[in-house]
């Protein structure tokens, strides 16, 4: 169910009905920009974007899980130099 829908059906069951829901302004909370349906809390590109970068937090946390010791000695050497 999309935020929006979720909204006006809370608003309906405290009474409030939906005056002014209809014009109801929804924004994404990272970009700030205006969007027809949030997802997650977000727009869609904004939402696309957190998941790939959790899809690539994710990747470097597994691969950092596999290696030995030696090898996480060497990344780490590398990565201050």
């Amino acid at each position: 169910m999309s935020y929006e829908k979720r909204f006006k059906e809370i608003a309906s069951d405290c009474g409030m009905g939906v005056y002014g829901l209809a014009e109801l302004d929804l924004h994404c909370q990272q970009c700030g920009e205006p969007t027809e349906e949030l997802h997650e809390g977000y727009c869609e590109e904004c939402c696309n974007e957190n998941q790939a970068a959790l899809d690539r937090h994710n990747a470097e946390y597994d691969s950092w899980r596999r290696m030995d010791d030696d090898r996480r000695e060497e990344a780490i050497r590398r990565g201050y130099t």
